[in-house]
């Protein structure tokens, strides 16, 4: 079972298990999870209410583990739709779903849905999702597909999270170039609370107004320069939502959507707003080309296009508003920036990107905070689960990034825990960003 964003489950269920479920009331998640073709609908309940089937985004294997038999059903691109499958609970039927998200057909114009796959692995190997995902690589001839090196680096996130400083990067510059020979670090990534508010982006009080000083000094440091970034993604409180209240997503009772919760909540801007997507342009290339960032991780991006949302344009499918965004994503970064991907829907990422989150934020604990939890709240154990079973899309979509190793003091960890996490990205061969 796959979900349709960078954070959500992505694992293997046994006939009978019960469906992957967030554990969190829907208020808070259903925006992360429920924006693919199943965003319509959550699966069909019982009486006793146990979820009656398996519902996967993009793709899924069905295997036998005695007969080593598997059938890989995929779309092979999501450029039109977001699809995906249901099955029921005994595997005797399923159906295959395209979200037309109530699209307008213009007069004499007509609609074709992505193509999708049906494979049939006779032999079951140890990547059944071999050949689907070089497949779905070959049929996305976008614009980029040089991946570049897979990076090593730091990210201000884990220890800082919004309390960082100009102070503090400099301090952090100066120790990891100290420390350059035995840590061969190259890439500095400075993370969420740099800025006033999501959706106003210049700097805060604790930052130089010219942010070109900050990324000139990661420079001579000898490292990539990097930055955090949500361009669909704004504060209640910002400026931006009260000179433009007209660009934040609706719901279809008229009021602003629910983007989700990620400690507080916040709106979502509406990609099919041209003027939206002019200003998403603006703050891209403010970004690199204005302050000098070569290094960029774009978040939220699922924001753009929510499933509960009564957007300005209904002759497209969000789908198609997500694959516009992502391309505009790049051509206003340029091909030499390294462009990381988060909070994405996953299929319409493919050939834009150097690398991609493929799972939830490992925070500072094994456990998420509710422990029952399987699906997506941060924690270790969950964003491990996703490094191993999205590994086979690394180096054919994208770089993965499993997200930080967290070797320092003031975590929760066991010593054993942070060895199985490193064990695994190591094996994963994705990013490793500390």
């Amino acid at each position: 079972s796959n979900a349709w964003q960078s954070w959500g489950f992505c694992g293997s269920l046994r006939m009978g298990d019960p469906p992957a479920a967030p554990s969190l009331h829907w208020i808070f998640t259903r925006a992360f999870h429920d924006g693919g073709v199943h965003a319509d609908r959550l699966p069909p309940k019982a009486p006793g209410g146990r979820n009656l089937r398996y519902c996967s985004e993009m793709f899924t294997a069905i295997s036998d583990v005695n007969s080593r038999i598997a059938v890989v059903f995929g779309f092979l691109t999501q450029r039109q739709n977001f699809g995906g499958f249901d099955f029921d609970r005994i595997m005797r039927s399923g159906v295959a779903r395209c979200a037309c998200d109530d699209l307008f057909l213009l007069k004499d114009k007509s609609f074709e849905t992505d193509w999708m796959t049906i494979q049939l692995v006779p032999n079951l190997s140890d990547e059944p999702l071999a050949d689907y995902c070089q497949l779905v690589a070959e049929s996305n001839p976008t614009t980029f597909k040089h991946f570049g090196d897979t990076p090593m680096g730091w990210c201000s996130w884990y220890y800082y999270f919004k309390e960082v400083t100009a102070k503090e990067v400099n301090k952090n510059l100066d120790h990891l170039l100290e420390m350059r020979e035995s840590i061969p670090l190259e890439v500095f990534q400075l993370d969420d609370g740099y800025q006033k508010h999501w959706g106003d982006w210049v700097p805060s009080k604790d930052f130089p107004e010219d942010m070109r000083e900050v990324s000139r000094s990661i420079l001579r440091h000898g490292f990539k320069a990097g930055i955090w970034l949500a361009p669909f993604a704004v504060d209640k409180k910002s400026d931006l939502v009260k000179e433009h209240p007209e660009w934040v997503m609706k719901n279809k009772r008229g009021k602003r959507a629910n983007s989700g919760n990620v400690g507080h909540f916040f709106y979502g801007l509406d990609a099919s707003r041209p003027e939206v997507m002019e200003f998403a342009k603006r703050q891209l290339e403010k970004v690199t080309k204005g302050w000098g960032f070569n290094y960029l991780k774009v978040d939220f991006i699922y924001a753009a296009v929510l499933a509960d949302g009564d957007r300005y344009d209904y002759t497209r499918t969000r789908a198609q508003i997500a694959d516009h965004a992502v391309t505009e994503i790049r051509n206003a970064v340029g091909g030499d920036v390294f462009l990381v991907g988060c909070g994405c829907p996953l299929g319409s990422g493919i050939g834009f990107f150097n690398a991609m989150r493929i799972g939830p934020d490992v925070d500072r604990t094994w456990f998420p905070f509710l422990k029952w939890d399987k699906w997506n709240l941060p924690g270790a154990r969950n964003a491990v689960r996703n490094t191993i079973t999205r590994s086979f899309m690394h180096r054919k979509w994208w770089v993965n990034d499993p997200d930080c190793v967290l070797f320092r003091s003031g975590t929760l960890f066991k010593d054993e825990e942070i060895i199985g996490i490193a064990t695994v990205v190591a094996m994963g061969g994705g990013m490793l960003m500390l």
